[in-house]
């Protein structure tokens, strides 16, 4: 790590320039008293919170301006932080940070830097103690023999100032392309709007007029997906009920006739038709107007099921049918199947049972994550998760508007989730959620002009992600560059690293040491 130091720089470890005066206080035996609280929250909006004792709900830990504090706290983000002097008030820290009080000769800002290196992060993370996330904590001990190389305390001004200088325009640069990402997510909202209130294309109402003829308003449209939604649920529940019949014929030894076929269906339709349940009608009650020839369309109306995947967790198996959560959802633009669990056919032909998948379905994300949309455009078998709801819509040919229309602010806004903990939306109220839906022929020209703004707005964004990537590699390059000595040139006027070791060495051997209480027995 310090492999590539100039040779007038200082090499040393971390545990011999660490020191550490910080003593426990509770701030609420000062209730009035005001403090500059450095948490671990605060950090990530770089400034101290300002408050009084009485706010702070636990033991915290006495600081000095010029501390250089590091998280315990799952190392792999990289918390560093210099505490500063924002006001006059006491500083205090959680007892998360792992505090460097000042030292003679070693100037914050430098050490600060040197510990915001990715190979210090890797360093910490490597050896963290508990399982994942906040869960994961270093030890000081861990630091004491990680390698510390210096050059001297003019020149750490002065390679501070450079890298100052450098992340500055980076940051700003990071800024604007951030800006970029926003505009972007704004326009793409704004195009998905525009599609499903009827300000994308020419309306088929208008155009209907100005070509003097007569269209089919969606209202029509939705009359004929009611019958035929019926008329699938009748049949399939005859089905099943016909062959529940025709099994207990045979296991009873008689034989099983194509007249009793006909009897057991047409009873069975008799049946199914009595109790086939019609859909929630959709409440537009605070939902917008909608121009001429649309109608409001709630999911269920449109879909011959709304479901989610199976409620507990599988048995995954090496190879076999792949199961897809939550995660292959967000993962990109379609559904990803690269990084996948796996069933065995057994279960995968029982969770079908109820959420069987199949093309032209849409996947809704319904926990974790919500509301991040995919349709179905593969004939491949696979399963889902109860975080995943299935919506199977009657007329295939709408998939593609549906997708659409799921994600347009219109909808979403209507995906309230619920839970005091892990939110998530309920089934029952996506059934309600409703559709802003076009005739047919303006659902084709609607999604046609949305696929020509939709993916350039994709490539932007994808491009800017890119650059984004590239900001933070620089960043690390600015960084690996002043520690190797190449950012800036060392004035050969400079007090000798070596020196400033040797003083730091004999500091520290001369100072008075902590004496330990001995226990009471």
């Amino acid at each position: 790590m310090t492999d590539c130091i100039p040779a007038d720089w200082a090499e040393t470890t971390l545990g011999e320039i660490r020191v550490d005066h910080s003593r426990n206080v509770d701030p609420r035996s000062e209730p009035q008293q005001v403090f500059e609280l450095y948490s671990i929250p605060s950090f990530a909006g770089n400034r101290p919170d300002i408050v009084k004792g009485s706010e702070v709900g636990s033991t915290k830990k006495t600081l000095v301006p010029g501390t250089v504090v590091v998280s315990k706290i799952n190392p792999r983000i990289n918390r560093v932080w210099v505490v500063g002097a924002y006001t006059d008030y006491p500083k205090i820290g959680s007892g998360e940070w792992i505090p460097f009080f000042p030292v003679d000769g070693i100037v914050p800002g430098f050490l600060a830097f040197y510990m915001r290196q990715s190979e210090f992060r890797e360093y910490l993370a490597t050896r963290a103690s508990g399982v994942g996330g906040s869960l994961m904590r270093v030890k000081p001990s861990t630091l004491a023999d990680y390698p510390f190389a210096f050059p001297s305390e003019a020149h750490q001004h002065r390679i501070v100032e450079a890298i100052e200088s450098y992340l500055t325009r980076l940051d700003d640069a990071v800024a604007s392309l951030e800006r970029v990402q926003r505009n972007l997510e704004r326009y793409r909202a704004s195009v998905l709007k525009a599609a499903v209130e009827g300000r994308l294309v020419p309306t088929e109402a208008e155009l209907a007029r100005r070509e003097g003829r007569d269209y089919e308003p969606a209202s029509v449209l939705l009359r004929r997906i009611l019958a035929e939604r019926k008329t699938r649920w009748i049949e399939d529940a005859a089905q099943k009920a016909r062959a529940k019949a025709e099994a207990k014929a045979l296991k009873a030894g008689n034989p099983w006739t194509p007249e009793d076929n006909v009897k057991a269906l047409a009873k069975a339709r008799g049946v199914a038709e009595a109790k086939y349940r019609e859909p929630t009608s959709a409440d537009t009650t605070d939902l917008p107007n909608l121009p001429e020839g649309w109608c409001w369309s709630a999911v269920e109306s449109l879909s011959t099921k709304v479901a989610d995947g199976v409620h507990k967790k599988p048995s995954y198996v090496d190879e076999g049918i792949p199961f897809v959560t939550v995660k292959n959802l967000t993962a990109g633009p379609g559904i990803d199947f690269r990084d996948l669990n796996y069933v065995s056919q057994e279960d995968h032909l029982a969770f079908s049972r109820r959420a069987g998948v199949d093309g032209g379905d849409i996947l809704i994300s319904k926990d974790g994550t919500l509301g991040v949309v995919r349709a179905v455009r593969t004939q491949e078998q696979f399963s889902i998760f109860v975080s995943v709801a299935l919506v199977k819509p009657v007329d295939r040919s709408m998939t593609d508007f549906l997708e659409l229309a799921f994600q347009a602010p219109t909808v979403q806004r209507q995906m309230v989730p619920k839970g005091s903990g892990l939110q998530h939306i309920h089934l029952e109220d996506l059934r309600k959620d409703c559709i802003p839906t076009p005739p047919l022929p303006e659902q084709a020209r609607i999604l046609s002009k949305a696929s020509q703004l939709l993916p350039l707005i994709s490539r932007v964004d994808a491009a800017v992600g890119l650059q984004l990537k590239r900001a933070g590699r620089l960043r690390q390059s600015v960084l690996k560059w002043a520690f190797e000595g190449k950012l800036v040139e060392q004035d050969p006027d400079d007090e000798p690293a070596s020196v400033l070791l040797e003083r730091i060495r004999a500091e520290r051997e001369a100072a008075p040491k902590a004496r330990r209480k001995r226990k009471k027995t």
